[in-house]
């Protein structure tokens, strides 16, 4: 069964963070998530590259191309900056969304 609520997974007191969807001709919109690391196979699989995700409950609109800033205090501020939205979807039998983000500045 899908939790309906998902607040116990995405809270600021664990491991969500506040980051902003900036958009061109949009107003901004602030939302929780969680942002993480994946590792895929590169180079034909001599080597392993880091992806970084994002991961928050379905209902802020996140499109590719748009742009995610983080700016947060203590240890995830390691991740503070802007970010390109990259392959939006929906997961979770539709109750989250995740994508990758690429680094654009810090």
């Amino acid at each position: 069964m899908v939790e309906d609520d998902l607040s116990d997974f995405f809270d600021e007191d664990d491991f969500a963070i506040q980051v902003t969807r900036v958009r061109q001709a949009a107003a901004d919109v602030t939302f929780v998530a969680i942002l993480g690391l994946t590792e895929e196979d590169a180079l034909m699989g001599r080597a392993t590259a880091a992806d970084r995700v994002l991961h928050w409950p379905t209902g802020p609109d996140v499109r590719e191309g748009d742009t995610i800033v983080v700016a947060v205090l203590g240890p995830l501020a390691v991740h503070n900056g802007s970010y390109k939205v990259q392959e939006p979807r929906r997961i979770n039998d539709g109750a989250e969304c995740a994508c990758y983000l690429q680094k654009v500045s810090a």
